[in-house]
């Protein structure tokens, strides 16, 4: 899922789209592979370990989207926490 980015400014001031021009550049950010994407929720949240087979499913299901990888953990997890 694309987040949008807001940027905003004042139309006071004349410098303002050279600023603009001259400070942000465009970055191309890559989907990050599964391993560090099943790894990252074992490592900070005691999440299983990333090659457990419930981590590799949601990690490959997610197809490098890491919010959506970090949903449905966080929705498995709240089912076996409340089946506790």
């Amino acid at each position: 899922m694309s987040r949008p980015a807001f940027t905003w400014g004042s139309s006071l001031d004349p410098c303002l789209t050279e600023r603009f021009r001259t400070r942000f550049q465009p970055v191309r950010l890559q989907q990050p592979d599964n391993e560090p994407l099943a790894a990252f929720p074992a490592r900070r949240w005691g999440a299983p370990p990333a090659d457990s087979p419930i981590t590799r499913r949601i990690t490959e299901g997610a197809r490098g989207d890491a919010g959506a990888a970090l949903e449905d953990l966080e929705r498995w997890m709240g089912r076996i926490l409340s089946a506790e």
